[in-house]
């Protein structure tokens, strides 16, 4: 409650504008300062500003004039000899603005406490999610966007849904959708462009091993929720296989036998793959692999019993799968790839996978020049070949940095059916 005198110097002070302009750069500088301390300049005040200055201060106006500064150590002694006699100009400060005024290392160190208690309190509400938050804390501007949507009041949809998630976990393999839909009675809620779908993402790539980087493709994304048996996509997401067998319940799996049998083609999605036991090949040990499907095709059109393999570009998940039950029944994996950045990439990733079954097919030093290499890569795609540590790979990456130029498997083509029909025969 405010004293008699202090309404009296309120009272006084409001009745020149004078003092509400200085009062300003006071608080500004004492704001900076933590303290009353330093001056501050009133060039830019009139005349009729100073006069009142001058009376109040005690100073002739000509000095005020001269050296246009006013300490505020001055103004607070002169403060206590006025008939209000307040001892402290901060104190007058808060009641002029009738609010508190406080440092701006007050403020940070107020608004991080208010930061930790927030913490603590989600914490004590959201315990399955302990861990999570504790990160987000610890490392708050790495992780800054999340916690900026949970201070903007949309803690009651991230929070609530993902302490769920622990809770309610993926039935068997469950596609996001219907997971969604159970879990936050949302169908798209886990939409990956919105904010609730990326800190999925983000809790459970932080809740998994991290033996890979954090996902940032597609692929990268459904295969970190595969891991958690949520299905993201499993009909696009396919691969085209010929002459290859697999289980299904224990026994043959009819479709893939007819197929063989039938020197047929099949696309299989992985909604098909993941319900399979086992994969082997029709006859031999070694399989195929090649990205581009019009290659796919023209091999089988000359031999149409090897067994072969087409990723349609870059690996996904399907591919994937399907490589693994093939790796796992003991095949040769020949891969082969197109002689660029992303092609070298994926071969990498294949020999990394599969250090004990996969031998790259037709991807050496010398073969780069048969593939009649003739597209330029700009610097951007060029730095990726950075990324290359095979020893395999690291003098074919350094060729293909120094002339600038990607080559691709159609350009092997001939070599490629060569190698497959002396495969052929070999198995004979």
């Amino acid at each position: 409650m405010r004293s008699e005198r202090s309404e009296e110097a309120i009272t006084y002070f409001k009745q020149h504008s004078v003092y509400e302009k200085l009062f300003q750069l006071f608080r500004k500088k004492y704001e900076s300062l933590g303290k009353v301390g330093g001056s501050v300049k009133i060039e830019h005040f009139t005349s009729e500003d100073l006069d009142v200055l001058s009376g109040f201060l005690k100073l002739p106006v000509h000095l005020l004039q001269e050296k246009p500064n006013i300490s505020l150590l001055l103004f607070e002694r002169r403060l206590r000899d006025t008939r209000f006699q307040l001892p402290d100009l901060h104190e007058l400060l808060e009641l002029y603005f009738e609010e508190s005024i406080l440092s701006k290392h007050q403020l940070q160190m107020g608004k991080q406490e208010r930061k930790q208690q927030k913490f603590k309190d989600w914490k004590a509400r959201y315990g399955y999610l302990s861990d999570w938050l504790s990160l987000l804390e610890e490392k708050s501007e790495k992780h800054r966007w999340i916690t900026r949507h949970l201070e903007e009041d949309h803690e009651e949809t991230i929070l609530k849904i993902l302490n769920r998630v622990v809770v309610e976990k993926p039935i068997d393999l469950e596609r996001i959708s219907i997971y969604a839909q159970r879990v936050a009675g949302n169908p798209h809620a886990f939409d990956i462009s919105t904010v609730l779908g990326r800190c999925l993402i983000h809790y459970l790539y932080q809740m998994s091993d991290q033996r890979e980087s954090y996902p940032t493709s597609s692929e990268a994304i459904n295969t970190l929720l595969l891991t958690f048996g949520i299905l993201r996509d499993d009909i696009s997401n396919f691969i085209s296989i010929a002459n290859i067998q697999a289980t299904y319940q224990g026994g043959i799996h009819p479709v893939f036998a007819a197929a063989s049998q039938q020197q047929s083609v099949l696309n299989v999605p992985l909604r098909e793959i993941l319900r399979l036991d086992e994969c082997h090949l029709s006859q031999g040990k070694d399989v195929y692999v090649v990205e581009n499907s019009g290659v796919f095709s023209a091999i089988l059109d000359d031999i149409p019993t090897i067994s072969l393999v087409c990723t349609h570009g870059q690996i996904r998940i399907a591919g994937w799968k399907m490589l693994d039950m093939l790796a796992a029944s003991g095949c040769r994996i020949h891969y082969s790839g197109d002689f660029d950045p992303e092609g070298l990439q994926m071969a990498q990733r294949v020999l990394n996978r599969y250090p004990k079954q996969a031998v790259l097919w037709r991807m050496s030093l010398e073969d780069y020049p048969l593939s009649a290499p003739s597209v330029e890569l700009n610097q951007e795609r060029l730095n990726k070949l950075n990324s290359i540590q095979q020893t395999q790979l690291v003098d074919l990456a350094k060729q293909i940095t120094d002339t600038g130029l990607a080559g691709y498997q159609e350009g092997l083509l001939t070599y490629l059916i060569e190698d497959c029909k002396m495969c052929t025969m070999q198995n004979k």
